[in-house]
């Protein structure tokens, strides 16, 4: 690959795909001839005609908060999920949820009662519109909620082939280094319950799931065409190295060991609530960006109709190789062009691996930078 020394000066502009996408602005390109690609950048299975393996067997964990508010589009919510995940990759369905249920000035007796109908609600749905895909469901109960006690066991055996689990969320909600945001750890003891009840599933049926996909109650991947997963390209298979791609807490996906260190963060919550060090680099548009594996998590990517849902894809440093540099967006409107966007930052990424690059640093040369 190019010399660290000569990676620090490649130019890398900060993208947003919802507010800046890929509207690049004029950046220098090395005009100093750049060297032939090394024989490890010609991969095959990133190529735009490489062909798509199936991803194995898919285990899908969804996990959240369902408010009342929910309640009604809930269940063309979970059919899309059906649609648009479940059935294309014929997987399993584990969920772990929590719902509000009581309302300021009620009385312990009505809270009570009012929480016990919306879990009943949440249960009826998913076992209506997953059907023989839902394998198990973790019903959490946190904040005010966690003061009652649960009527059933910790644990159900399975009825009808799926298994009912009940658990009282810790009460260590807040993050430390993020307190303005309530119940921001919550999501991870969520995750783990769900991973747990995967692991029944899979011990049940005597056999491991090959890919695992977490996705949320209020987001789902609603678009076209098809969300497609390729082992191959992905990093799937046994012999690739583990890999997890993500859109933010949104949706993430991976081979099963790589997505168990995900589902056990909730286990080391403490090492990743201790204060940032080392490089510094604290902002995700000031880290250095890997070209390869960055190209391999974009053709990943699951197709969203609507991308005003997702604010949090944040800014992706992207190499300025004088690809697709005209989209333009407008902040909190539906890109019209977001193929266009999509496919300016494959053929970026491309373009970027095409001419050597194999990191690319937004930050100016200093040391003890990468």
């Amino acid at each position: 690959g190019v010399p660290s020394h000569v990676a620090r000066k490649a130019t890398c502009v900060r993208r947003a795909w919802l507010l800046l996408a890929l509207a690049l602005p004029a950046a220098p390109v090395p005009a100093a001839p750049v060297p032939a690609a090394p024989s490890h950048m010609n991969l095959p299975d990133l190529a735009a005609d490489a062909p798509c393996e199936p991803p194995g067997d898919v285990a899908v964990l969804i996990t959240g908060l369902v408010t009342t508010a929910q309640f009604p589009s809930l269940p063309a919510h979970l059919q899309a999920i059906v649609s648009q995940v479940v059935s294309p990759f014929s997987a399993d369905v584990h969920a772990a949820y929590e719902a509000t249920g009581c309302l300021l000035g009620h009385s312990e007796a009505v809270c009570a009662a009012d929480l016990q109908r919306n879990e009943r609600v949440v249960d009826a749905t998913l076992a209506q519109v997953l059907g023989a895909r839902l394998r198990a469901i973790a019903t959490c109960r946190g904040a005010a909620a966690s003061r009652f006690a649960f009527a059933a066991p910790r644990s159900l055996p399975s009825e009808g082939g799926v298994l009912h689990t009940y658990a009282i969320e810790p009460k260590r909600a807040m993050s430390l280094r993020m307190p303005k945001m309530k119940s921001t750890l919550l999501q991870w003891y969520k995750l783990s319950q769900a991973w747990t009840l995967m692991e029944a599933s899979e011990m049940s049926q005597g056999s491991l799931y090959t890919t695992v996909i977490k996705l949320r109650f209020d987001i789902v991947p609603l678009g076209k065409p098809a969300w497609r997963l390729c082992a191959s390209r992905d990093f799937l298979r046994k012999k690739d190295p583990p890999a997890i791609h993500a859109m933010s807490d949104l949706v993430f996906w991976g081979r099963r060991d790589a997505m168990a260190v995900v589902a056990s963060t909730w286990e080391h919550i403490d090492y990743f609530e201790k204060p940032l060090g080392g490089a510094g680099r604290p902002l995700l548009a000031t880290r250095p960006t890997a070209v390869t594996p960055t190209l391999r998590s974009v053709l990943s990517l699951p197709p969203f109709e609507d991308w005003t849902l997702y604010l949090k894809i944040g800014h992706i440093n992207v190499p300025d190789m004088g690809s697709k540099r005209k989209v333009m967006y407008k902040a909190y409107h539906t890109p019209k062009g977001l193929p266009l966007a999509h496919s300016g930052m494959v053929e970026n990424l491309r373009a970027a691996r095409a001419a050597g690059w194999e990191w690319i640093d937004p930050l100016p040369s200093r040391p003890g930078a990468p």
